[in-house]
């Protein structure tokens, strides 16, 4: 049963005092005040489904639809403990041909280090010098730098700048491209920053890397060059392909 103290127009003259109640009753284009349900609410003939949103058309009754999953989707989230290092797995598919990585409030045991990373391919992470990498700094200290390796066994992301204190920490987004195609080597780039407060440094840095093996990408490894991972978060998204 639904009680309603309502003014239902046009084809019923009833005031705001009166109170009308209606059992199983549909109502044909009316205006509805201070109405008081008690029970269940539909349009539209139905109650949709879990998770869905009233849509309008702009005419007509509104329809029940999923809303969009929007660009991005969470796919996995690893926290790091003093770990010597942080491995990013299972979630890669061909379900995304682009995914982003977003590490909040790393931390590292010792002083100045830099941070560096692996891949996973073909089940195996590569240690040999396949990796090529390219990355630029700003500092509030000592100005611009780049370094690159054209021969490496492993990808530099931040050559330095990384300290142990407690306010210091470093934020990365890192982009990884066609991790399931055995026809592309393997490309990532990435742009962050970190904060040390030994040196009063805050450093920006951005750069590029790739293996120049095919192989399916199923994992990547980030690890500082010394020392462990003493804590941080690893959010791993899927991009939406459209």
């Amino acid at each position: 049963m639904t009680t309603l103290s309502a003014i239902i127009t046009p084809t019923n003259l009833v005031t705001a005092t009166d109170t009308q109640t209606l059992t199983n009753k549909t109502l044909t284009a009316p205006t509805i005040a201070s109405a008081n349900l008690t029970t269940a609410l539909t349009l539209a003939g139905a109650a949709g489904t879990n998770g869905q949103v009233l849509t309008s058309a702009g005419s007509g009754l509104p329809t029940w639809s999923s809303p969009s999953a929007g660009a991005l989707t969470l796919l996995s989230t690893v926290t790091a403990s003093n770990s010597a290092t942080v491995d990013i797995e299972t979630t890669f598919s061909s379900t995304y041909d682009a995914y982003l990585l977003v590490v909040t409030g790393m931390t590292s045991q010792n002083n100045n280090l830099g941070i560096k990373a692996q891949m996973k391919l073909s089940g195996s992470y590569v240690t040999t010098s396949t990796y090529r990498w390219y990355n630029d700094a700003s500092s509030s200290t000592f100005g611009v730098s780049n370094s690159s390796s054209s021969s490496d066994t492993e990808i530099t992301i931040l050559a330095g700048g990384a300290g142990n204190n407690a306010a210091d920490s470093v934020n990365l987004q890192i982009s990884i491209y066609n991790p399931s195609s055995t026809a592309f080597s393997k490309l990532i780039n990435w742009f962050g920053l970190s904060f040390y407060t030994t040196a009063t440094r805050v450093t920006n840095a951005f750069g590029v890397g790739t293996n120049t093996g095919v192989g399916a990408l199923t994992g990547l490894r980030i690890y500082f060059q010394s020392g462990n991972v003493v804590a941080g978060k690893f959010r791993l998204y899927g991009i939406s392909n459209s």
